[in-house]
This record gives structure tokens, C-alpha cells and sequence, in this order.
């Protein structure tokens, strides 16, 4: 309500004012005149304008227009039962329901659009749709006017639902493939079918036909077939799947004879030979009662089996004399053809026999002896019993008993076939096992079937003996250093192990080592070491212990790798582990297979050996006052350490000290002994002759002052070298170079600088022998000048500054300095470098940059006046060192 809109104090004003709002939200684009102008349109005038209301404005809703109402009347598809995957057709009846036409608009269904022109009021139309069935259900929305092109009078009611649900699949499953045996019911199954099935029908491929989810047919001839299986739904519709099935004849037995072996393998004519005949059934059904039969060149013989299956074998034992020789012999399965078979013509089986002429075997049956519990070098009687096992008598032969110093030989007369002969040798026995051969027919008088089965061996052992071991030394008492020789003393081949029991109880292992790694010694006696190492006596002193052990086996306690050349530490406690070695024996080695011993030795302290004195001087050739060290560092203790180095210089004086320094006042050949002495008292001495030559000049120094210190450019400076000197002579020239392109002599000159600046002057003095000396100083004529930013200077020393972009050290002088001094400026850094190097003024000392520019040096003199270095810095931190 706007007061500008419906002046007034009257009740009715805002009322008024509600009626434009509504009239507004209508249309908003009327003006202010416009919505006043129906307002004043509607008005019924009354009363007095000034005094009470001026008229009545009266206001009604007004019909809202005819529209068009879009609705999906009905939606149909077909096939009314859709399999998943099957596309189904929807018909989609639109009508226009309102009451006016509507204009062209789109339907709708699944995300499918079709247009439509228009549709007049009361009017419908039918879309026809396809979509796929995805899922089961699934829902398919229909909407009218999906893209809202007409204004209607619902808009709430265009969409339409419908859902389908899909049939059940129908699979038909005919499982195989199959197969069996012509005649016999082969079952056919087909309960793996899916879906609503209400048949199952059979086509078997041999012209008959069946029912049922699972059959049962007979095949009457073998060959492969297709069965065929059809399934139907109650809905009519039908799914087929099909199946191999191979039919087979039906199997039969097949008998064979599998082998046929006999003994023995060279039968004699006339004995009788032991068939061992094997029947296979080797096809596949089982065989029912049959009979083999074997024959020869004579009678036959049969044996009967009563049944054989598919794949089995029977071996059945016959037996017939060989008649002739060779013989055949042929067996025959199924002789009286009692099994049907697949193949009637593989019955028979033949070997061949071929006989031998009867010869006698003579072997040695037995052997004994007694005593039955011998020793070395008793004879012992030996029982031998010779068989002859062959089919023949043997002739006259011997036998023999041998070993290997000697033999004794027994003769037989003749041995009669399958008849044996004991007879009695005897032999002394002459080790403590020794091996005996028995030879029959030692001679080969008898021509025998077997050749190689005469001789007959044994091996008889006295009891062994317990294992002796014992242990000495070359010496009872040894220096630390000795070299020591261990005896080792056994019974027999043994592995032995020596530990050494020090004075303070550790245990070392002296034997094996890593010279000798192997600890088997053979009987008898071995020194030990053997090779090219030494076994020496070591620290501590004092009484130690050896104790070895010997044994028929390995001991575990003790190492077998030995990585360093040394005597490895068994333990720090030894009796300990001794007692451990000692156990373990005692439990896994027998009585009389292991031993110990023991030796016990002294260590002395080693015998003191002399120190070995040795000097060194230098300069070689030293002159009057000129100092001279002598060096006793080559010096030596071969066994400890020296304590006192004692020198006599050959004038009359003396010193102590490794390392000491000499002087000669007057020239001369000096005799300077040095004696050593060790920590054990020993004393050794060297002596050398030392040639002194007479004192050389020394040089003058030069010195010189001037003044004024800091003239201005005309002012005359006395330069005064009075202050010179020469300590052996005398100064006969004193030359001055002024810096600026002039010189002088003499001790005193004057001189005046022609212009501001620094110059340096330099003094030479040269004494009565030749020798010069010089000294420069710097000379700042006129006022010094600064650089940028340089502080106030007003002492002489190093002074470092610097901006944020340069860093200046700057060195300044003295004029009261008697001399110029040396100064040198070093600086390092790290994680940069240094650059823009410039030293002011020009001409003053360079620096010298190191590797990669991360350091430098500046060496130079100063006198009066600075000298600077600018510079910039990349460095984490810089680190400066100055000496002036």
C-alpha cells in the first residue's frame, strides 16, 4: 500500500491499496496512471468528497481462462510376457482433458521422445514406443508435454507408470556327453533345464523318442548319436539343447599268454625244468574257467584257472622234463576255447630250452676256527666244508686255506654229486684282523659248471685294545718367546686335541690350529709343531698346565674352523671346560677309546734384550751459534721401552731428551755420543763427529724514519736510515727509491712529494760483506681520502664495514710504525662464493681466490695510510682470519 497511490485519511484507503497490489502482481507492467485509471473504473461515486467517503470501489475475482490438461490416459505393451532382453512394444494413449486446445508438445517414455502437433480439447492420440526389458521389474515412466511447451491447467498430473515383469527364462539342458555299450540302458539327463517347464521331450537319434526329465534308452548297434531335448513352457513357448552319445559293441575277454620263464636256466637233459607261465587277460570284460595247457616233445600238463578280469594276470607254476635238447615248449591259454573272445588267434606262447652236459660246482660250505677268541701270533684250526652241488662227481682237487704270509693245502680223493667233505688246516694268526681265503680246487682239476664260486673268505679280529696316550715336553722350563716341542705318544691312530691351562686358568687350544687343522695323529710318536710354524711360550708366567685328550672320535667341544693364525681361547674358566670334555667322553665314547694326559712346564720372564741407540742431526753442516737439533726418535727397544736418552756434545756440556737443540760457539769436529737406557736397565750408546764451520755474515737491517708524517705536495721530508744496523760489519750504501719515479742515497736525504697521494718508500742497505736488506713504508702526501660509507679511522689496525651489497676490510698503518708491517686477511665460507674483488688504492696487493672462489687470501705491508679490499659475499657464513 503506497499512501502516494491512494491518498487519504479514509478507512477504506488500504483496502484500496490491497486492490492495486492484486491488480500488480497481475500484471506488473502497469504504470502508475494505468492502475489508476482501473481503479477509478470501478468506482461508484457517493457522499462528499471533503467530508466523508467519496464513492465505493467494489472488486471481484475474475474466471480464469479455458486451458488444455495433458494426462497419459493408458499405457499397453506387448508381448504381455517379455523375457529379459526382449524389446517390448508400448502403446501410449495421450488426452487432452481441459478445455482448450493445446499447441504442439512432446511425449515421453523411458528418456524416448515423440512429438505431437497439438491436441484439441477432449482429444487423444497413441504414440507407439519400443524399449528393452533391462531388469525384472523394471518401471517405465510416460510423461505429456515432457518438455512443459504448453501452459495447462494441472501441471501436476502428465506422467504415467507402468511396470513389467519379466517371464521366467526357459533353458533347455541336455547334459553329455554320453556313452555305453550297445544293448545296455544308457540314462540321458536333462533336470539341469531352467524355466517354467511343463514338458520334457526326447528325440534319441536311432528313431525313437521318450519323455521325462531323465531317461533311460538302449541303443541296439554301436555308433554315435545326437539326442535331442525339448522343453516347453505352459505359456507354449519351447527351448532345445542337444547331446552326443557314443555307443560301443560290447567288450570281450582277450587271453594271452605274458611270459613264460623257467629253472633252472641251463637244465640237464632229463631233469625236470619249472615252467612259470603268466596269462594276461588283456581286453575288456573278465574271462570265465578256462584251462592251460604246456607241452613239449613229450607228455603234456594242464592247469586250471577259474576266472581271469579285464586286465589281470595269473602266473601258474607247471613243470616237465626236458627230453632232448634243444626243446620247445609252447602253452596255450584257453586250450579248450571255454571264453568267447575279441580275438581267438593269440592264444600260444613258445620258449625254446636249451640243456647242458651234468658238471660238478664245488663250493665251500662252511668255515670255522678255534680258538674262537684269538690273539696275535697264535695258530688257529680251521674246520672247511667243501659240497659238491653240481649234477656230476668231481675228481681229485685241492683246497687251500692262504693269507698273507703263508698257505697250507688239503687234498680230496673225489666228491660225489650233492656230497660234502669236511677237512682241517690250521694257520697262525699274525695281525690283529686278518682276512683268511678258502680256495676249493685251488688247482682248476675239475672242469665245473660254475668257476667263479670256489673261494670263501674271513676275517677274524683279536679284542682291541685300550687306547694309550701319553704327553711330554722338550723342556720342563721355558723363557716367554721359547719355542716349544710337544711329544705325543700313541697306542694306535687316534684324534687329539691339546689345551694349554695357564697360570690364570684360561684354556687355549694349542693342537689342531690354523696350521694344522686336522686333529688325527697316527700311532706311534709325532713332535709337534709340524710344519713351518713355532709353538713358543707365552705370558702369563708362572706354572701352566698341557693336557690333551685323545679319542677313537671327534670331540665337539673343540673348533674346526680356524679363522686367524693364533691359539684360539677356549675359555676363561678352564677347569671348567676341561671337566665338560671329560663328561662328554664319559657318556659317548667307550671305555679303552679315549685317553688323557697331562704335563705341566714353567714360563720365565723373556731375557732383557739391549735398547739400540740412533741419532739424527740437522743442518748437517751447522756454523758458529747456529742451532742444531739432534733427534733420538729411531731409537728402539725390542722388548720394552726406553726411559732415558742421555747426549754428551763433545764441549763439555749435556742434556737429556728425545728430541734437544745445540749450539757450538766456536768452529770445530765435536764428538757427541747419545746412550739410551730401557725400562729394564740395559744401556746402548751411538757416536757421530759434527762439523761445526765458522760463523757467516749475517745481513744488516734496515730501518728508517721520516718527517713530517703526512706532508702536503711541496713540502721537503727528511728521510733519516740512521736507525740501520749490521750486526757483524758495518753498512757501507744506503739507497732510496721515493715511489715516485725518483731515488736517493745516503743516510739522511730530503725529499718533496710533487702531489697528493700515497707513495711508498723503499730503503735498501747493503753491508762490508754483500748482504742487503730493505724496508718499505707508505707516505701520504696531502689529505687521505675515504671511500663511501667508510668509517671514521682514527687508530691503525683491520677494519671490516660494509653496505648491504659490499663488504670492505680495510687496512690501515701508522706513520710512528718504525717500519711497514705485514698484514694477511683470510677469508672462508660456505654455500656460496666470493666476487667483484677490488683493492683500493690501485696498485696495492692483490688477493688471491682459492678453488671455486669460496675463499681468499690478501697479504701485503702496510705502513701509513689504508689500503682496501671491497667484495661480495654469497655465503651462508663467512669466517675471517687477520694478522697485521
Amino acid at each position: 500500500y503506497s499512501p502516494r497511490l491512494c491518498p487519504g485519511t479514509s478507512a477504506a484507503a488500504p483496502h484500496v491499496g490491497g486492490i492495486a497490489a492484486l491488480l500488480l502482481s497481475e500484471d506488473p507492467g502497469l504504470s502508475p496512471s494505468a492502475l489508476r485509471s482501473r481503479l477509478l473504473s470501478q468506482c461508484v461515486a457517493m457522499g462528499d468528497q471533503y467530508t466523508y467517503g467519496a464513492g465505493r470501489l467494489e472488486a471481484s475475482p475474475q474466471a480464469p481462462p479455458d486451458q488444455p490438461d495433458l494426462v497419459i490416459q493408458e499405457v499397453t505393451y506387448t508381448p504381455t510376457s517379455p523375457t529379459l532382453g526382449q524389446t517390448i512394444t508400448f502403446q501410449v494413449v495421450v488426452r487432452n482433458q481441459g478445455g482448450a486446445a493445446a499447441g504442439p508438445f512432446s511425449v515421453a517414455l523411458a528418456g524416448s521422445v515423440q512429438s505431437v502437433s497439438g491436441l484439441g480439447a477432449g482429444a487423444s492420440t497413441t504414440l507407439t514406443f519400443t524399449q528393452p526389458l533391462t531388469t525384472s521389474p523394471q518401471t517405465f515412466v510416460a510423461t505429456a508435454d515432457y518438455y512443459n511447451q504448453v501452459a495447462e491447467s494441472d501441471e501436476g498430473n502428465n506422467t504415467y507408470q507402468v511396470t513389467v515383469t519379466a517371464a521366467a527364462a526357459l533353458v533347455a539342458e541336455a547334459g553329455g556327453p554320453y556313452s555305453g555299450v550297445a544293448g545296455q540302458p544308457i540314462t540321458l539327463d536333462g533336470s539341469a533345464s531352467q524355466g517354467p517347464i511343463v514338458e520334457y521331450r526326447w528325440e534319441f537319434g536311432d528313431g525313437a523318442s521318450g519323455t521325462g526329465a531323465v531317461v533311460s534308452h538302449t541303443y541296439a548297434t554301436p555308433g554315435t548319436y545326437t539326442a535331442v531335448l525339448t522343453v516347453r513352457a505352459a505359456d507354449g513357448r519351447t527351448a532345445s539343447d542337444s547331446a552326443q552319445v557314443t555307443v560301443t559293441a560290447a567288450p570281450k575277454p582277450d587271453l594271452v599268454i605274458q611270459n613264460i620263464t623257467y629253472s633252472p636256466s641251463s637244465p640237464a637233459v632229463g631233469s625236470t625244468v619249472s615252467f612259470q607261465v603268466t596269462v594276461k587277460n588283456q581286453g575288456a570284460a573278465a574271462a570265465g574257467a578256462f584251462r592251460i595247457r604246456l607241452v613239449g616233445a613229450g607228455p603234456a600238463v594242464e592247469a586250471s584257472l577259474a576266472s581271469l578280469a579285464a586286465g589281470a594276470s595269473r602266473t601258474v607254476n607247471l613243470s616237465l622234463p626236458l627230453s632232448q635238447s634243444p626243446e620247445t615248449f609252447t602253452a596255450t591259454a584257453d586250450y579248450y576255447n571255454q571264453v568267447a573272445e575279441s580275438d581267438e588267434g593269440n592264444n600260444t606262447s613258445q620258449v625254446t630250452v636249451i640243456g647242458v652236459t651234468p658238471l660238478p660246482d664245488l663250493v665251500i660250505q662252511s668255515v670255522t676256527y678255534s680258538p674262537s677268541s684269538p690273539t696275535v701270533g697264535q695258530v688257529l684250526t680251521f674246520q672247511i666244508t667243501v659240497r659238491n652241488q653240481g649234477a656230476a662227481s668231481a675228481g681229485g682237487f685241492y683246497v687251500r686255506l692262504q693269507d698273507g704270509g703263508g698257505h697250507q693245502n688239503a687234498s680230496l680223493g673225489g666228491l660225489a654229486a650233492g656230497a660234502s667233505h669236511t677237512v682241517a688246516l690250521s694257520l697262525p694268526l699274525t695281525a690283529s684282523s686278518e682276512t683268511f681265503t678258502i680256495t676249493a680246487d685251488v688247482f682248476g682239476q675239475v672242469s665245473e659248471s660254475d668257476e667263479g664260486n670256489n673261494t670263501y673268505q674271513l676275517t677274524v679280529t683279536t679284542a682291541t685294545p685300550a687306547l694309550s696316550f701319553s704327553l711330554s715336553l722338550d723342556r720342563a722350563s721355558y723363557r716367554v718367546g721359547d719355542p716349544v716341542q710337544i711329544r705325543v705318544e700313541l697306542s694306535r691312530g687316534a684324534y687329539v686335541y691339546l689345551v694349554e691351562l695357564d697360570p690364570t686358568g684360561k684354556a687355549k687350544l694349542i693342537f689342531p690350529n690354523y696350521w694344522e687343522r686336522s686333529p688325527q695323529l697316527p700311532g706311534g710318536t709325532t713332535w709337534l709343531p709340524r710344519g713351518s710354524y713355532t709353538i713358543r711360550a707365552s705370558e702369563p708366567t708362572g706354572t701352566s698346565q698341557l693336557v690333551g685328550f685323545a679319542s677313537d672320535s671327534t670331540i665337539p667341544y673343540f673348533p674346526t674352523n680356524f679363522p686367524s693364525p693364533d691359539f684360539p681361547v677356549l675359555s676363561t674358566n678352564g677347569s671348567w671346560f676341561l671337566s665338560q670334555v671329560r663328561t662328554w667322553l664319559s657318556a659317548n665314547v667307550p671305555a679303552g677309546g679315549w685317553a688323557e694326559d697331562s704335563v705341566s712346564f714353567s714360563v720365565q720372564p723373556a731375557a732383557n734384550l739391549p735398547p739400540q741407540a740412533r741419532f739424527t742431526y740437522s743442518p748437517t753442516h751447522p756454523n758458529v751459534g747456529q742451532w742444531i737439533q739432534f733427534d733420538a726418535s729411531a731409537s728402539s727397544d725390542p722388548d720394552g721401552s726406553i726411559v732415558s736418552y742421555s747426549w754428551d756434545f763433545g764441549d763439555g756440556t749435556t742434556t737429556s731428551g728425545v728430541r734437544v737443540n745445540k749450539s757450538y760457539s766456536s768452529a770445530g769436529t765435536y764428538t757427541v755420543t747419545l746412550v739410551v737406557r730401557d725400562d729394564r736397565g740395559a744401556t746402548d750408546s751411538e757416536t757421530k763427529q759434527v762439523t761445526v764451520g765458522p760463523p757467516p755474515n749475517q745481513p744488516p737491517t734496515a730501518r728508517f724514519s721520516y718527517t713530517p708524517t703526512n706532508p702536503d705536495p711541496g713540502d721537503v721530508v727528511s728521510f733519516d736510515a740512521s736507525a740501520s744496523s749490521d750486526p757483524d760489519g758495518s753498512i757501507v750504501s744506503y739507497s732510496w727509491d721515493f715511489g715516485d719515479g725518483t731515488t736517493g742515497s745516503g743516510v739522511t736525504v730530503n725529499h718533496a712529494f710533487p702531489a697528493d697521494g700515497t707513495y711508498t718508500v723503499t730503503l735498501t742497505v747493503q753491508d762490508d760483506d754483500g748482504a742487503t736488506d730493505s724496508v718499505s713504508k707508505t707516505v701520504q702526501v696531502g689529505a687521505p681520502t675515504t671511500l663511501p660509507g667508510m668509517p671514521e679511522i682514527d687508530q691503525p689496525g683491520v677494519y671490516v664495514w660494509g653496505d648491504n651489497v659490499y663488504w670492505h676490510v680495510t687496512v690501515v698503518g701508522d706513520p710512528a710504525w718504525p717500519s711497514a708491517k705485514t698484514f694477511r686477511v683470510a677469508l672462508s665460507g660456505r654455500g656460496g662464493r666470493f666476487r667483484e674483488l677490488k683493492v683500493t688504492p690501485e696498485g696495492g696487493p692483490s688477493p688471491a681466490l682459492g678453488s671455486g672462489s669460496r675463499s681468499f687470501t690478501w697479504e701485503g705491508t702496510i705502513g701509513t695510510g689504508w689500503v682496501d679490499l671491497q667484495f661480495r659475499a654469497t655465503m651462508v657464513y663467512v669466517l675471517l682470519e687477520f694478522y697485521l
